[in-house]
Protein backbone atom coordinates (compact mmCIF):
# COMPACT_ATOMS: atom_id res chain seq x y z
CA UNK A 1 0.00 0.00 0.00
CA UNK A 2 2.75 2.47 0.79
CA UNK A 3 5.75 3.26 -1.41
CA UNK A 4 9.09 1.91 -0.27
CA UNK A 5 10.73 4.37 2.08
CA UNK A 6 7.63 6.10 3.47
CA UNK A 7 5.98 5.68 6.83
CA UNK A 8 2.46 6.65 5.73
CA UNK A 9 -0.18 4.14 4.60
CA UNK A 10 -1.33 6.06 1.49
CA UNK A 11 -4.21 3.68 0.65
CA UNK A 12 -6.42 5.67 -1.72
CA UNK A 13 -10.10 5.82 -2.65
CA UNK A 14 -12.73 8.35 -3.70
CA UNK A 15 -15.56 10.02 -1.81
CA UNK A 16 -18.75 8.45 -3.20
CA UNK A 17 -21.14 11.06 -4.68
CA UNK A 18 -23.98 10.04 -2.33
CA UNK A 19 -21.73 10.55 0.70
CA UNK A 20 -20.64 13.98 -0.56
CA UNK A 21 -24.32 14.94 -1.00
CA UNK A 22 -25.13 13.72 2.51
CA UNK A 23 -22.17 15.65 3.94
CA UNK A 24 -23.35 18.88 2.28
CA UNK A 25 -26.92 18.35 3.54
CA UNK A 26 -25.73 17.58 7.07
CA UNK A 27 -23.24 20.47 7.19
CA UNK A 28 -24.74 23.21 4.97
CA UNK A 29 -22.12 25.82 5.96
CA UNK A 30 -19.25 23.71 4.58
CA UNK A 31 -17.50 25.29 1.57
CA UNK A 32 -18.29 22.68 -1.08
CA UNK A 33 -15.11 23.57 -3.01
CA UNK A 34 -12.95 22.53 -0.05
CA UNK A 35 -14.46 19.07 0.49
CA UNK A 36 -11.77 16.50 -0.31
CA UNK A 37 -12.91 13.88 -2.83
CA UNK A 38 -9.62 12.09 -3.62
CA UNK A 39 -8.95 10.36 -0.32
CA UNK A 40 -5.60 9.06 0.94
CA UNK A 41 -5.12 7.34 4.28
CA UNK A 42 -3.02 9.58 6.51
CA UNK A 43 -2.17 7.03 9.18
CA UNK A 44 1.09 5.21 9.64
CA UNK A 45 1.90 2.42 7.21
CA UNK A 46 -0.45 -0.57 7.42
CA UNK A 47 -1.67 -2.91 4.71
CA UNK A 48 -5.11 -3.97 5.94
CA UNK A 49 -7.85 -2.72 8.21
CA UNK A 50 -9.39 0.71 8.58
CA UNK A 51 -8.06 3.68 6.64
CA UNK A 52 -8.77 7.31 7.57
CA UNK A 53 -8.80 10.58 5.63
CA UNK A 54 -9.87 14.17 6.27
CA UNK A 55 -12.88 15.33 4.25
CA UNK A 56 -13.03 18.92 5.51
CA UNK A 57 -10.81 20.87 7.91
CA UNK A 58 -11.97 24.49 7.61
CA UNK A 59 -14.49 24.91 10.41
CA UNK A 60 -14.45 28.25 12.23
CA UNK A 61 -13.99 28.35 16.00
CA UNK A 62 -15.33 27.01 18.28
CA UNK A 63 -15.20 23.74 16.29
CA UNK A 64 -11.88 22.13 17.22
CA UNK A 65 -11.79 19.24 14.81
CA UNK A 66 -12.34 18.11 11.26
CA UNK A 67 -14.72 15.95 9.24
CA UNK A 68 -13.17 12.51 8.81
CA UNK A 69 -14.16 9.37 6.97
CA UNK A 70 -12.91 5.81 7.13
CA UNK A 71 -13.02 2.75 4.93
CA UNK A 72 -11.84 -0.83 5.08
CA UNK A 73 -9.41 -2.26 2.56
CA UNK A 74 -11.35 -3.03 -0.64
CA UNK A 75 -14.41 -0.99 0.45
CA UNK A 76 -15.65 2.57 -0.07
CA UNK A 77 -16.20 5.14 2.68
CA UNK A 78 -19.75 4.98 4.03
CA UNK A 79 -19.81 7.49 6.90
CA UNK A 80 -18.28 10.71 8.18
CA UNK A 81 -18.12 12.49 11.50
CA UNK A 82 -16.42 15.41 13.23
CA UNK A 83 -13.51 14.16 15.28
CA UNK A 84 -11.61 16.41 17.70
CA UNK A 85 -8.01 17.19 16.81
CA UNK A 86 -5.18 15.18 18.36
CA UNK A 87 -3.63 17.22 21.16
CA UNK A 88 -0.08 15.87 20.75
CA UNK A 89 2.83 18.13 19.82
CA UNK A 90 6.36 17.25 18.76
CA UNK A 91 9.35 18.46 20.80
CA UNK A 92 9.59 21.23 18.17
CA UNK A 93 5.92 22.15 18.82
CA UNK A 94 4.57 20.76 15.53
CA UNK A 95 0.94 19.73 16.03
CA UNK A 96 -0.28 16.28 15.09
CA UNK A 97 -2.60 16.50 12.07
CA UNK A 98 -4.70 13.47 13.04
CA UNK A 99 -7.78 13.03 15.22
CA UNK A 100 -7.77 12.47 18.97
CA UNK A 101 -6.99 8.85 19.95
CA UNK A 102 -5.95 7.87 16.40
CA UNK A 103 -4.16 4.56 15.88
CA UNK A 104 -0.49 4.56 14.97
CA UNK A 105 2.16 7.29 15.12
CA UNK A 106 1.46 11.01 15.20
CA UNK A 107 1.74 12.85 11.87
CA UNK A 108 4.83 14.74 13.03
CA UNK A 109 6.60 11.46 13.87
CA UNK A 110 6.25 10.24 10.27
CA UNK A 111 7.27 13.66 8.92
CA UNK A 112 10.40 13.70 11.10
CA UNK A 113 11.37 10.17 9.97
CA UNK A 114 10.82 11.09 6.31
CA UNK A 115 12.89 14.26 6.78
CA UNK A 116 15.72 12.35 8.43
CA UNK A 117 15.62 9.75 5.65
CA UNK A 118 15.74 12.47 2.95
CA UNK A 119 18.66 14.20 4.65
CA UNK A 120 20.58 10.91 4.89
CA UNK A 121 19.91 10.10 1.24
CA UNK A 122 20.88 13.61 0.16
CA UNK A 123 24.25 13.25 1.84
CA UNK A 124 25.26 10.21 -0.20
CA UNK A 125 27.80 10.62 -2.96
CA UNK A 126 26.36 9.76 -6.35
Amino acid sequence: MNPVGTDQCEAATYLPPHLRSELLRTHPTVDRLLVVEDLVCVLGAHSVGEHYAVLYDHFPAPVMGALWTRWDTGESPDSFWIRPDCTSFSPRRAACGHFLAHPGPHSWEAEERDGQRSAAEGGRAG
